[in-house]
């Protein structure tokens, strides 16, 4: 028997996803467990897998259209089951629903399709009465012909395909021109005579273009969210610079024994470290007063992917190993790359960790990803003059480090007490890697 594959929930927070294609085609056999299309939520564009074999008997959504949780996007016909029974009980159903939806609505005609017309006759006969009723209220409200002409006739302006063509090109008013044509038509010469003309003594206006681009789902959602941060978060930002010197040998002392640590990897386990001794800064607000503070340092790495910035989380960053939690990310970068991330990895983060160093970025203020408290960003590592070295001058790495805090949670000087301890760590990064 056919079922019906509904619009899967993928994540607590999703209401409705976007196909963003059918890996299978109208027709084809699917085996339980096949990619049948991907879905893109309000985080990631995450696989839908068959939960049965059967054939694809049809699609009811189609890629790039947006329906809420539980929609039928398509049916599931088993082997054997004739796909002509399937789209025909498939119009039946739509032409109830649209018989009933359109009932009062007066201004929207109604075509009946064609391929309904042989399944009429299984259509309950109360809403057969109800398609009917909608389809004589509409025709009765279409303007007669009569009116329609004489309107045509008051603002038609007799002229020649290729003049209209040209007079659109260059903005040109075919009402205020003389046609030369037969019965006094207007010709393409005619339009190219009154450009010369215009150019003669004015130059032709410039037409700004433009492209009206409907963003992603994850750039939507994305929006939405930092709209929400930005207008009900009091956000304060605070920023100081440390000696990158530690870090670096630390990062090249992994890389001698060929272990790959990126670091961004260091940042998030020294990050684990300052925060377990400034744990309002790994919490979120609950309201009426009371916030709530997470025991484990879930923290989002943003990463920049094919459709915008996500922010898959490493876990545990606390307790785990450097090595541990370096594979860990090279996964999800390689996952984010492909769109394979799952709701799971971009779940249950308690603070942010975004570094635009490898963009060559120094500073910049980042937005709170709510209902987290606080966001950490890093720059890239510079060169900065200092005291010392040959004739009185060296020049050392330097990183800067910013904090963005939720001012309901914590205050600046509890911000800055962080950072400071932040920037020690990374300046002696052996106190906490050991």
């Amino acid at each position: 028997m056919a079922i019906e594959i509904l619009m899967p929930q993928l994540g607590l927070t999703m209401n409705e996803g976007t196909i963003t294609e059918w890996v299978k085609k109208e027709g084809e056999t699917v085996s339980k467990g096949d990619i049948v299309f991907y879905v893109e939520n309000d985080k990631a564009v995450v696989p839908y897998e068959a939960q049965r074999e059967g054939i694809l008997g049809k699609i009811l959504i189609q890629t790039g259209q947006t329906v809420p949780v539980g929609t039928p996007v398509g049916i599931l016909a088993e082997k054997g089951e004739a796909l002509e029974d399937i789209a025909s009980l498939h119009i039946i159903k739509e032409s109830t629903k649209e018989g009933i939806a359109n009932k009062d609505n007066s201004k929207t005609q109604v075509v009946p399709d064609a391929s309904a017309a042989s399944a009429s006759a299984e259509i309950e006969p109360k809403a057969k009465l109800e398609i009917q009723k909608t389809i004589a209220q509409q025709a009765s409200a279409i303007e007669p012909a009569g009116e329609l002409g004489g309107l045509m006739a008051e603002t038609f302006i007799p002229s020649s395909p290729y003049a209209r063509t040209i007079a659109k090109e260059k903005a040109i008013d075919l009402a205020i021109l003389k046609g030369s044509g037969p019965q006094g038509a207007i010709v393409a010469q005619d339009v190219i005579a009154a450009s010369a003309s215009s150019k003669a003594f004015a130059t032709e206006p410039i037409t700004q273009k433009y492209e009206d681009v409907k963003l992603s789902r994850i750039r939507q959602i994305a929006a939405e969210r930092l709209t929400q941060s930005w207008n009900e978060i009091p956000q304060f930002t605070l920023s100081i610079e440390a000696n990158a010197q530690g870090l670096i040998d630390a990062q090249s002392a992994f890389k001698s024994k060929e272990e790959k640590v990126s670091i961004t990897v260091l940042l998030a386990k020294l990050m684990a470290s300052a925060l377990s001794d400034y744990p309002l800064l790994n919490a979120s607000w609950l309201g009426n007063g009371e916030i709530r503070v997470y025991k484990h340092f879930n923290i989002s790495i943003a990463i920049d992917s094919p459709d915008g910035l996500v922010v898959p989380t490493l876990r545990d960053c606390g307790n785990r190993g450097i090595r541990d939690l370096g594979q860990e990310l090279v996964n999800l970068a390689e996952k984010a790359r492909k769109r394979a991330l799952s709701p799971e990895e971009m779940q249950d983060g308690t603070i942010t960790l975004s570094n635009l160093g490898m963009f060559g970025i120094t500073r910049f203020r980042a937005i709170i990803n709510p209902p987290q408290c606080a966001i950490i960003s890093v720059g890239a590592i510079t060169k900065r003059p200092a005291e010392g070295g040959h004739e009185g001058i060296s020049f050392v790495p330097v990183i800067e480090i910013g904090l963005t805090a939720d001012h309901r949670i914590v205050d600046g000087a509890y911000g800055a007490r962080f950072l400071k301890r932040f920037r020690d760590l990374i300046e002696q990064p052996v106190l906490a890697l050991g």
